[in-house]
């Protein structure tokens, strides 16, 4: 097995990005986090937009803002 295959075995090369948001294995787990939070969004590309989109939605109190950091950062 190449070193560099994703361990969820799509076939795709192994990075953070791939493997955490857009892994056909992995990455659903952030549709079901976010479906969990009643929310529902489009996954981007690289983990610092992901952080930023996730961390900060809209209609969020701030309170509430820390608690998905907290998800967040445990996922990742």
């Amino acid at each position: 097995m190449n070193a560099q295959a994703c361990v969820g075995d799509c076939g795709e090369i192994e990075t953070s990005s791939h493997l955490l948001l857009h892994c056909d294995f992995f990455g659903t787990v952030w549709f079901f986090i976010l479906r969990w939070l009643g929310f529902y969004s489009v996954m981007p590309y690289d983990l610092i937009s992901h952080f930023t989109q996730f961390s900060f939605i809209d209609g969020v109190a701030k309170s509430k803002r820390y608690i998905l950091q907290v998800i967040w950062y445990a996922t990742v």
